[in-house]
């Protein structure tokens, strides 16, 4: 508690110094913990002790913080089962642990498109409330890209016999359809790619995608009443009409020939007047832009 109160004490005085003007920070009580402030708006710091620990940074954050602790009841982080399932799922051992809390991220999500669609909706007339219902387009989109499904991801870091072992985690709810949860759960790659790169390929990156299965999440999402709202033709049409004019299936020939994995592989210019004008700190030569010869 000694050295607590005295680190509490430094960061008083070392807050205070940044004002340049000497005057004592703004003190306020949450839940019977004291605050203290300096300065007002973005620049703001606030440091308070909560027992044994210290929370200081953004004002709101600190006092969010004072409240959770000082409720009998509510809500807190560690009660989260997103939180519960990160922190079991990666390693013991750990010396550094990040979380990304999906729920509250998929809202916000979700409410900024309603919001920029209602942006979008013409004025009501004088005197008439405004819909407080979404679009059909917004709710068409919310569908279709699915944040929904982020339930929580997390990172973990451990530095241990010379190795530095990362982990990161992303757990999706697989119930909820969407963009998310396909792109989140890919085929399995094999990484045949690599046989036709250089053998002194820099760096290769290789991911998954299904089209397939997002062909069939347009569909599903895309109803003859969005079509119509949006002014395009619904998306059976515009296929009836590529496998009328090429004589294949736009799903099961065209689509599937492509398989489901691309890679990306980077070659760093090595001449010696390259290297030696980005080690004096200038930029490297402007390059001609590459050809489709030069792309994997």
């Amino acid at each position: 508690p000694e050295i607590a109160t005295l680190v509490l004490k430094v960061m008083k005085e070392s807050g205070r110094g940044q004002t340049h003007s000497g005057a004592p920070p703004a003190a306020a009580t949450v839940r019977g913990a004291k605050m203290s402030t300096w300065g007002t708006g973005r620049g703001a710091f606030a440091v308070t002790q909560v027992g044994d620990d210290f929370a200081f940074g953004d004002p709101n954050g600190v006092k969010a913080i004072l409240e959770a602790t000082g409720a009998a009841t509510g809500g807190r982080l560690s009660d989260v089962p997103a939180f519960r399932s990160a922190s079991e799922r990666v390693p013991g051992k750990r010396q550094f642990f990040a979380f990304l809390n999906g729920a509250p991220i998929a809202t916000a999500f979700n409410a900024g498109i309603d919001q920029s669609y209602a942006n979008m909706r013409p004025a009501p007339a004088k005197g008439a409330k405004p819909s407080p219902a979404p679009s059909v387009e917004a709710a068409a989109l919310k569908g279709f890209i699915g944040m929904d499904a982020l339930v929580g991801g997390s990172l973990t870091a451990l530095a241990e016999s010379g190795q530095v072992t990362l982990q990161a985690a992303l757990e999706l709810d697989r119930t909820r359809n969407g963009l998310v949860g396909i792109l989140s759960d890919p085929p399995i790659i094999e990484g045949r790619s690599a046989a036709l790169m250089p053998i002194d390929t820099d760096g290769a990156v290789v991911g998954s995608i299904d089209l397939v299965r997002i062909y069939d999440l347009v569909l599903q999402t895309m109803t003859p009443e969005l079509s119509k709202k949006m002014g395009t033709p619904p998306p059976p049409e515009v296929i009836r009409e590529f496998e009328t004019r090429y004589e294949m299936r736009l799903r099961d020939d065209f689509l599937a020939a492509f398989g489901n994995e691309f890679a990306i592989g980077v070659m760093i210019d090595k001449a010696p007047a390259t290297m030696a004008r980005v080690q004096d700190g200038g930029a490297p030569p402007p390059q001609k832009a590459p050809d489709l010869d030069d792309a994997f």
